[in-house]
């Protein structure tokens, strides 16, 4: 059963030690005496292919020794990876040659059905991946429930060819994907550094702030500080009815301000620390990502209901068959065009639940298998804090990725990847299938036509592993390095000119933002659509803790991020932590540290000045983190070492606490408060007095963020703009 620090710590079958989805229980041990335990946690997995399980939807499907021959073959190509510039062209040709092997049904949208892993090398288990296995019968029998009253219906000379629930150009749809400029694309994918902003002000953004490329005339009309109503983007009636039903019936102020830019194809980074606003803006943008779909595919299946009718006359009337135009290129390389990434399988199960509602589907294949699979009641204590128990309620698992299928009347869960129009994933999950560079058994070809990219808590990821989430979008809308059953007549031009990253639209959801979700959002969303960015304004968080405590902020020198590691460790080993030592009682002093690695340099140089202290962190076992927590409140430990991902995955409040240095400063400003209590705590029991508590906060300039949220928008250009060494006391 998953309880809510387990599924974050505890290892997962199949899954190395190292690999593990949170380190919170990891077997290794991190204390002042023991050295075990991985030096670099979640940076740079081995990730194993025979890590991956995976599940086939007919297990007893058999392939003879040809087709394994050939599997063989493929899986070694996927191995070398195609550079840019004249490769890339190559790699295209080859595509084009290899999707000419043999005659294919007249425009249909196939999916291959080899998959780049043998099931002979995968280990079956639900609970995991699913996806990898793309069985002929999948393909043969799905695949083609979408055209079957269309192609009745044109037999029977009982349907004109016209606009299917038709679209119009003042849809942000058909001018951003559907019909853009090949001029305006190819120029603006081109240059570099021409992106001009603007600030705009509102509820939800903030100080929020408008990005677009050198040529805007791509950019949306309907700006983002300008009210919008739904009924302006040209939403399917599909899904727009059944999202007024379930989201009530008004649009939520809220949902207002975000409307605009979501559904007119901007990037989107917005920072919401409002945990009541969550289920508002994932109703949103799963409305935005059916209608995304719907769209897409009732596209093709028009066009190919032209293709069809035309094609039926020649018949007919003895004639040639039609030739396919460039007004009929309306696909990717690959089905799968909306990705969302989400954190634990309980937020996978919640988002799914509102597309299912959306869908207007009267079917829905696999459901209860899903609920099995991604649905528990378990929740943390009351006590624990309210973000704690909404993000580590019901099933918090971390690894699992599924692909989901729509079609006219149904949807299907467990849809292998080439043959889904949307994929739910964790990072980790998601990561185990695209691999390293050199791994034998990797995958991303799926990846190559997502159109839009949501997501989801990017907070809770980073305290995961961001590094998966930036391995991911370095995998997005590549060249596929094989064909996959691609008809390439109907590609769209951006993609053979591989600038489908640059149309692609990116949403991202977290309650903080972090140099890391700005290096992403600046280095991986290049929609030249434009790009919108939240800028809370932050009242702080020193105030009402219920005593007085006295809070003081030290600025050290540090002239660029790469050097700030060290010039911060020279600081407190020759600053901070000497006065702590010299000082009459320094007992019950708690360091909190934001970095794992700032955690393991800074316990090795207290450990080679044989001083006595306790150390926690995500990879301490839970008998030693007992052991530690109690020789510290009885005073037999007078420092313990405490990281913030620790605290993001336990929240304790910790006894004997009398005195607090931050070697650097939490993101989450709640944790700020959090710590601070513990000193209240001891301060109310009468351990000791207010006057005796001693706090020191260590910032340079490079914390911005993160003391912006703590002291406050009106207060951190004070301290960042002082002179080095300055010290800052607040009460």
């Amino acid at each position: 059963m998953n309880r809510y620090p387990r599924s974050q710590g505890s290892a997962s079958r199949g899954v190395s030690k190292h690999h593990q989805r949170s380190p919170v229980s990891s077997n290794s041990k991190s204390n002042s005496h023991d050295r075990s335990g991985p030096s670099k946690p979640n940076r740079t997995p081995n990730l194993s292919r025979h890590a991956v399980i995976q599940e086939s939807e007919n297990s007893e499907v058999e392939e003879d020794e040809e087709e394994e021959e050939e599997e063989e073959t493929s899986s070694k190509q996927i191995g070398k990876p195609i550079e840019e510039g004249t490769e890339a062209y190559n790699a295209l040709l080859v595509l084009l040659n290899s999707d000419h092997q043999k005659k294919k049904p007249l425009n249909r949208v196939k999916s291959s059905s080899k998959s780049n892993f043998s099931d002979a090398n995968l280990t079956t288990n639900s609970d995991i991946i699913e996806g990898l296995v793309h069985t002929k019968e999948e393909e043969e029998d799905e695949d083609e429930e979408d055209e079957e009253d269309l192609d009745k219906m044109i037999k029977n000379n009982t349907v004109a060819v016209k606009e299917v629930d038709d679209t119009d150009i003042v849809d942000p749809f058909h001018w951003h994907f559907e019909n853009p400029s090949t001029s305006v694309v190819s120029k603006n994918a081109t240059s570099t550094a021409k992106w001009t902003s603007s600030r705009f002000t509102n509820e939800l953004f903030g100080n929020g702030i408008l990005s677009t490329p050198e040529d805007g005339s791509m950019v949306a009309k309907f700006l983002p500080n300008q009210k919008a109503t739904l009924n302006q983007f040209k939403i399917k009636n599909r899904v727009f009815e059944p999202f007024q039903k379930f989201n009530g019936d008004r649009v939520t102020s809220t949902q207002d301000q975000l409307a605009a830019p979501l559904m007119s194809g901007l990037d989107v980074l917005l920072t919401n620390p409002d945990l009541t606003k969550q289920k508002e803006i994932r109703n949103l943008y799963c409305l935005h990502a059916l209608d995304h779909i719907y769209k897409t595919r009732d596209k093709i299946l028009k066009n190919n209901t032209k293709i069809s009718a035309a094609n039926l006359q020649a018949n007919n009337n003895n004639a040639k068959l039609v030739e396919i135009g460039d007004e009929v290129r309306d696909q990717g390389f690959t089905r799968p065009k909306v990705l969302i990434l989400l954190p634990t399988k309980n937020a996978c199960y919640e988002v799914m639940n509102t597309i299912i509602s959306l869908s207007g589907t009267d079917q829905q294949e696999n459901k209860s298998r899903f609920k099995t699979a991604f649905f528990t009641d378990a929740s943390p204590p009351e006590t624990k804090p309210e973000d704690f128990r909404e993000l580590f309620k019901g099933n918090t698992d971390d690894m699992f990725c599924l692909g989901v299928k729509f079609t006219r009347k149904s949807l299907k869960l467990y849809s292998s990847f080439y043959s889904s129009d949307l994929i739910l994933a964790s990072p980790l999950g998601l990561r185990l299938i695209v691999g390293n560079e050199g791994d034998k058994k990797r995958d991303f070809d799926f990846l190559s036509s997502i159109e839009l990219t949501v997501v989801d808590q990017a907070h809770a990821m980073q305290m995961q592993s961001w590094e998966n989430v930036e391995h991911i979008f370095k995998h997005l809308n590549l060249m596929p390095k094989e064909s996959h059953g691609c008809d390439f007549s109907r590609v769209r031009p951006w993609y053979l000119e591989e600038n489908a990253r640059f149309l692609r639209q990116t949403i991202i959801t977290t309650e903080f933002v972090s140099p890391e979700i700005n290096s992403l959002f600046g280095k991986y969303c290049t929609n030249i659509g434009g790009k919108v960015k939240a800028k809370p304004i932050y009242p702080g968080v020193l105030t009402n803790f219920g005593v007085k405590i006295h809070q003081t902020f030290t600025r050290f020198s540090s002239p660029s991020p790469r050097e700030d590691p060290d010039k911060r460790f020279k600081y407190f080993t020759t600053v901070v932590l000497p006065s702590l030592l010299r000082s009459d009682s320094y007992d019950g002093t708690l360091i909190f540290i934001s970095s794992y690695m700032d955690f393991v340099r800074l316990r090795n140089y207290m450990d080679e000045q044989a001083m006595s202290f306790a150390a926690v962190c995500e990879y301490t076992s839970t008998p030693d983190v007992s052991r530690a927590r109690t020789l510290f409140a009885n005073g037999k430990k007078k420092i313990m070492l405490y990281t913030e991902r620790f605290h993001h995955f336990r929240r304790y409040e910790l006894r004997g606490v009398k005195n607090i240095l931050m070697y650097s400063l939490p993101e989450n400003p709640l944790f700020y408060r959090e710590i601070l209590k513990c000193a209240g705590i001891s301060v109310l029991k009468e351990s000791v007095h207010a006057d005796m508590v001693r706090t020191k906060f260590v910032f340079s300039k490079w914390d911005a963020l993160k003391l912006e949220r703590i002291v406050g928008a009106d207060k951190v250009a004070q301290l960042i703009c002082q002179g080095d060494g300055e010290v800052f006391d607040f009460f």
